[in-house]
């Protein structure tokens, strides 16, 4: 039985870090996908399983397609994705600069939905795949100063 290709952005620490030492155990392949490669390689060295250490900064448009084809190239295929990667200022809504609505938009929005659009041709010819969006309970009742954050996620 093959191993199924988890990519998880937003793997160097908190809740990417714990789901991807859970998704080792359960013997994923891992793509980690964060900023900073120094985090990524001690997620990785925490998991049992095959890991591919993708720095990347998602806000960027470019770096889905990166993310998927190297994914491609290492593994051959991509099973799942996590897009848990997330951005949250706490920023007064008085005091939100245009600059940091679009920068929580760019990580926490089109980000996920660049990923996914990427991913999902192959999940298609697969006629397999899952896709998880990581939210927060801020959608329903926004912490005071998350506003960007919440609308965006």
């Amino acid at each position: 039985m093959r191993s199924p290709t988890t990519i998880l952005t937003g793997a160097g620490s908190g809740i990417g870090r714990a789901a991807a030492v859970l998704l080792s155990r359960l013997q994923h392949n891992l793509v980690l996908v964060g900023r900073r490669l120094d985090a990524l390689e001690q997620t990785a060295a925490i998991c049992s399983s095959l890991s591919l250490c993708i720095s990347a900064d998602i806000a960027e448009p470019a770096s889905a397609e990166q993310i998927v084809a190297s994914t491609l190239k290492r593994f051959g295929r991509v099973d799942n994705l996590i897009n848990n990667a997330g951005f949250a200022p706490l920023v007064e809504i008085d005091k939100t600069k245009p600059a940091i609505v679009e920068e929580v938009f760019q990580i926490n929005a089109l980000a996920p939905a660049r990923l996914i659009a990427r991913s999902w041709p192959h999940m298609r010819t697969q006629r397999s795949g899952c896709i998880i969006n990581l939210s927060t309970l801020g959608t329903q009742d926004p912490f005071p100063g998350f506003f960007a954050y919440a609308s965006a996620k």
